[in-house]
């Protein structure tokens, strides 16, 4: 593979495993996503799409964990905050999906779901 002539290239890692995410092959996503993180140990975009598989995958604590290691990296990810949302959502955490939910209308007073996140949020 690429990342095999280049193994210490985070960029290469990141890159193909944003095409193995596009492919769906998400197991091979997340060998090269987590090469990235280790070459990369904050990087805010790698932690989200890792999020995003393990939600794929209907593993909501790992997603969870990459999504809050993306917004740490990162506080000011408005679609990190939005998938925390959601996967708090889907996992019954009402209080924290609230949080997470009101840091993203905060973040981006103009999101175009904005109606109905505000919806959600004054009927929860």
């Amino acid at each position: 593979t690429v990342t095999a002539a280049v193994p210490d290239n985070a960029r290469a890692h990141y890159n193909l495993g944003r095409a193995y995410m596009e492919k769906r092959l998400y197991a091979w996503a997340l060998e090269e996503y987590a090469a990235a993180l280790e070459l990369w140990p904050g990087d805010a975009d790698a932690l989200m799409n890792t999020g995003v598989i393990h939600q794929a995958l209907g593993d909501l604590v790992a997603a969870e964990d990459a999504y809050v290691r993306a917004v740490i990296a990162r506080p000011t990810y408005v679609e990190a905050w939005e998938n925390l949302g959601h996967t708090y959502r889907e996992a019954g955490n009402i209080e924290k999906a609230r949080v997470a939910y009101g840091e993203l209308l905060r973040l981006a007073p103009a999101h175009p779901r904005r109606a109905a996140y505000e919806e959600w949020l004054s009927t929860e």
